[in-house]
C-alpha cells in the first residue's frame, strides 16, 4: 500500500501509512525503525499542513525517547502535542497515555519544565529537536 500510494504521489496518505508503521514498529520493539516513521511523518505531514497527523507522529516520537530512557526530551516534544490546538481526541487519549508514564519516571518539577518547554515552542523547533536526536538517546 505504501508503494501504491507513493507511486501516485498521494502524500497525505503515505504520512497516515508511515506513522502507523512508526507504531506497529513501536510496538514489536523496533525502536529505531520506529523512530525513522515518527521523524519522517512528523516532518512530511507538516509541510504538508496537516498538523494533527504532524501531532500523532510526535506523540509517537515521543514514545520513542521515553524507550530510549530520555524521559525528558520525550516531555518536551508531548508538551508540545498536549498544547496543540489543533490536536484531535484520538492524538489526545495517546498523549495522555504517554504523559501518565512521563509522570512515574519523571520527578514533578522537571517534568514540568520539559512540558512548559515543549508548549512554548513552535513545530518548526520540535521538527528540529527531532533531526538533532536522530541517533541520541
Amino acid at each position: 500500500a505504501l508503494a501504491s500510494c507513493r507511486a501516485l504521489r498521494a502524500r497525505h496518505e503515505v504520512v497516515t501509512l508511515v506513522v502507523n508503521l512508526g507504531d506497529v514498529a513501536l510496538a514489536r520493539g523496533e525502536v529505531e525503525e520506529a523512530w525513522r516513521a515518527y521523524r519522517d511523518g512528523a516532518a512530511e505531514a507538516a509541510a504538508l499542513g496537516a498538523t494533527p497527523k504532524a501531532l500523532d507522529a510526535l506523540r509517537g516520537a515521543a514514545e520513542v525517547l521515553l524507550a530510549r530512557g530520555a524521559p525528558e526530551r520525550a516531555a518536551r516534544v508531548l508538551g508540545f502535542v498536549l498544547a496543540h490546538p489543533d490536536r484531535n481526541v484520538e492524538v489526545q487519549a495517546e498523549a495522555d497515555r504517554v504523559r501518565r508514564t512521563l509522570e512515574a519516571q519523571v520527578n514533578e518539577t522537571a517534568l514540568a519544565a520539559a512540558l512548559e518547554e515543549g508548549e512554548a515552542s513552535a513545530m518548526n523547533d520540535v521538527l528540529a529537536w527531532l533531526e538533532a536526536g536522530a541517533s541520541a538517546g
